[in-house]
């Protein structure tokens, strides 16, 4: 006890850690909590929930490959039930604010899902690491768990689609762009370069097409104007 809060000690690879006994969580979700208490914004519910689609998914995929034994693969995929069900609002604290690729948040969801097995039946232990989170990286987990994110809010309508009218101002909009942006390379065309000029209009009116659909067009500039059209 500290402070009057029960607290209880995980471990991880850099030692001890106190976290509140009446939390899921386990000790790189405490630290990141500590030390990064910035701000008041919290990670999504909706990315909360994709990733427990996606530790489903992956459960029973690593089962399917023989990573994973059935019984754990069952306990992995009823914590994540009870994740997509709303049970846990309370136990994903962490704030957008983080460092590196969504790690922390990737093992918050790990680590509780751990401790929701071990309530589940805790006889059979499951490691947030080397069960829930097998052969995943953070590097994956929340790029992929951003777009089930954003595809599940476009099919819930929490994201309204372009009404006929701004679909078809749109393509305006780019023709716009492209042609201040054709305007700006005639401009930035070095003068007296005559030997160049004609291949330099023929970028400046067809700079939207890809480079490589233009690599003829790129490799016959001379290459002092090529990096200052990169640039």
């Amino acid at each position: 006890m500290e402070n009057g809060e029960l607290f209880r000690v995980e471990h991880d690879t850099m030692g001890e850690v106190r976290v509140p006994a009446d939390h899921l969580w386990g000790a790189q979700t405490q630290r990141s909590f500590q030390n990064f208490a910035i701000g008041t914004e919290t990670m999504p519910e909706g990315i909360i929930r994709a990733f427990a689609l996606l530790k489903k998914a992956a459960a029973l995929a690593n089962r399917d490959s023989g990573k994973l034994d059935e019984a754990r693969c069952g306990l992995i995929t009823a914590a994540c039930d009870q994740i997509l069900a709303g049970r846990w609002p309370g136990e994903f604290p962490l704030k957008v604010w983080q460092t590196g690729s969504g790690t922390q948040s990737n093992m918050n969801v790990n680590e509780v899902i751990a401790h929701l097995c071990a309530r589940l039946d805790p006889s059979l232990p499951v490691h947030p690491n080397d069960h829930v989170n097998m052969s995943q990286s953070s590097n994956d987990t929340f790029p992929t768990a951003l777009h089930v994110a954003a595809a599940l809010a476009i099919r819930s309508e929490h994201i309204r689609p372009a009404e006929p009218g701004e679909a078809n101002a749109l393509p305006c909009r780019v023709e716009r762009t492209a042609e201040d942006v054709s305007a700006l390379l005639v401009l930035l065309r070095p003068r007296g370069a005559a030997e160049d000029g004609a291949l330099w209009m023929a970028v400046a009116k067809d700079q939207r097409a890809n480079f490589t659909e233009q690599k003829e067009i790129w490799a016959a500039l001379p290459p002092e104007r090529l990096m200052l059209l990169k640039k």
